[in-house]
């Protein structure tokens, strides 16, 4: 079985091909397509699927459980049920159906991982991020529970739980932490590289061109001594004139 992605202007298919040895290869041709429709001032949101049907369910979902939302949210939620119901035409399963093996494979779809295999090859075109794929499957589980699907392998959650409040709320949320849901990459903090010995005498020769001795003992105890910046600019009562210090 090969899965190739293919981009034909904006609308996103994918080619199906079963091959044996046997047989002659079986093309299919996979893509959803998701468009928006204004009617009596109101705008609709719609999937069609790869003989132009509406999805219903997908329908009921982003217009009606999700009319209080946002219009960015629906266009979201729109987009990321499009992707989910072209896996479920490659793979011949419905969502509802799924299990974890099942939830792995759509991750690796979704991140547009390309792997090759003795029975399945895939050759994706579009690469998206943890966050990105977090959010779609955030949509397939409010989708689920518009399906009355409560017990699903999306819905698994780990041992920890986040606790959050809003600022002028009283009322704690307890947010479940998912297992199929990616980390978000840890990002490496690495500490400033010091100056070396000739930048600071480069320094000092700039300083001492330009500026006064209040200012280059401002630098050397910086330098010489460890102090922070705002330990340094508190010694505001130090002037040159009056210090005794020999540099």
């Amino acid at each position: 079985i090969t899965i190739e992605e293919q981009k034909v202007g904006n609308e996103t298919i994918y080619i199906k091909t079963c091959s044996s040895d046997d047989k002659e290869p079986v093309v299919t041709r996979i893509s959803s397509k998701a468009v928006s429709v204004t009617k009596n001032n109101r705008v609709y949101y719609l999937i069609y699927d790869s003989k132009m049907k509406v999805r219903s369910s997908a329908f009921e979902f982003v217009n009606n459980a999700l009319s209080d939302k946002s219009e960015n949210t629906r266009i979201k939620a729109n987009e990321a049920l499009k992707f989910l119901f072209c896996f479920e035409d490659i793979i011949g399963k419905s969502v509802s159906e799924f299990k974890q093996t099942d939830i792995t494979a759509l991750k690796y779809f979704l991140h547009g991982y390309s792997p090759e295999g003795s029975e399945l090859n895939i050759s994706l075109l579009t690469i998206r991020s943890n966050d990105t794929v977090n959010v779609y499957l955030s949509v397939y589980r409010n989708y689920l529970r518009f399906l009355e699907i409560e017990k699903h392998a999306l819905f698994e959650v780990s041992g920890t739980a986040r606790i959050t409040r809003a600022v002028d709320s009283e009322v704690a949320v307890v947010r479940n932490s998912y297992r199929t849901n990616d980390r978000k990459p840890i990002k490496q903090v690495e500490v400033p590289r010091y100056i070396s010995v000739d930048e600071f005498t480069s320094i000092l020769t700039l300083v001492r061109e330009k500026y006064t001795l209040r200012e280059e003992c401002v630098i050397r105890l910086m330098f010489q001594c460890g102090l922070r910046i705002g330990e340094a600019v508190s010694y505001t009562h130090l002037r040159a004139h009056e210090t005794s210090l020999h540099l």
